[in-house]
């Protein structure tokens, strides 16, 4: 279900919401989270992290996955903040998304 460009997206997004969350693999996490859900919500998941990997890309910087940690952190604080619906709801899936993931890892490691 996840496509490995989406894969780097999602980890890409989550090391600059958590940099806590670039030495965990949240992958498996959000394949059965997203299995779990219903078919439509992942496709918009899914569509909105191919929308932000290619974001940065229409103004000629690369794509999100290959930016700074810093930079996508910004880019990710900017879309929380557009006055567009589509990147504010992108960007407050993902940090809801990677804080729950992350703490379920971490307390399955028991951190």
């Amino acid at each position: 279900m996840l496509s490995p460009r989406n894969a780097r997206t999602f980890y890409n997004a989550a090391d600059a919401l958590a940099p806590e969350a670039a030495e965990m693999d949240l992958a498996p996490a959000l394949e059965a989270r997203l299995a779990s859900g219903s078919p439509a919500a992942a496709r918009i998941f899914l569509r909105g992290l191919s929308r932000l990997e290619r974001a940065p890309r229409w103004r000629l910087r690369g794509g999100f996955s290959w930016l700074e940690r810093a930079e996508r952190a910004r880019i990710l604080s900017r879309w929380d903040d557009s006055w567009l619906a589509g990147r504010r709801r992108v960007a407050r899936s993902l940090a809801r998304l990677v804080d729950d993931l992350v703490r379920e890892a971490q307390s399955r490691d028991g951190a």
